[in-house]
């Protein structure tokens, strides 16, 4: 049987609700502890600093020819801004674990 809140999706509204809070919450926390995502935090800093115009490049409706130089500080970017996501999902993942049992022990079913 489906408790009463988390059928009635009180549980779904206050996560919705809360989201970018946890997210950024979820995010100066790697920020604090977690040495590889500080660096590759930096590391974009850094290539962005050095070609300013490999942040907007995705939002570019046109084609944009790139000579060598920002082609492959482009690529950089891009690599850089997947293995950031790719950290702070697994985060996120794991405090939603660590949220999920906190529950189950505050309803004591474990």
């Amino acid at each position: 049987m489906v408790s009463r809140p988390i059928q009635d999706g009180v549980y779904l509204k206050l996560i919705s609700e809360n989201f970018f809070e946890i997210d950024n919450a979820v995010c100066r926390e790697l920020l604090q502890c977690n040495d590889e995502y500080i660096e590759l935090v930096e590391l974009k800093k850094e290539i962005v600093r050095n070609y300013p115009l490999v942040e907007s490049l995705r939002d570019q409706e046109e084609g944009v020819r790139l000579d060598e130089k920002y082609l492959d500080a482009y690529k950089r970017y891009t690599d850089v801004s997947i293995l950031i996501e790719q950290i702070e999902r697994l985060h996120l993942y794991f405090e939603g674990h660590k949220s999920c049992f906190a529950y189950l022990k505050e309803i004591e079913a474990v």
